[in-house]
């Protein structure tokens, strides 16, 4: 399930199996430009969702998934961002 963030940006934590197929559907709806992906294997994720913009209990709440979080800023547009997540 997407987490919006402040109302300019939309996160989801995505199994690895399913993060191809989600890449490519943001990239086929523009967004690809905005979107940064976070793994938890290269550490510090809740710091660096942080970073992102993400408040610290949205943070904490999907790096506790231990999934790949795709973050997408999208201005203005974060509804159409949630449907791809």
């Amino acid at each position: 399930m997407p987490i919006s963030a402040p109302a300019d940006s939309v996160a989801a934590a995505i199994a690895e199996e399913r993060l191809p197929d989600v890449l490519s559907l943001i990239h086929r709806d523009g967004f690809g430009h905005n979107a940064q992906v976070v793994r938890p294997e290269r550490g510090r994720t809740i710091e660096r969702l942080c970073r992102a913009g993400l408040d610290s209990s949205t943070a904490m709440e999907l790096a506790k998934r231990e999934r790949p979080v795709v973050l997408i800023f999208a201005p203005e547009r974060v509804e159409a961002a949630e449907i791809v997540l």
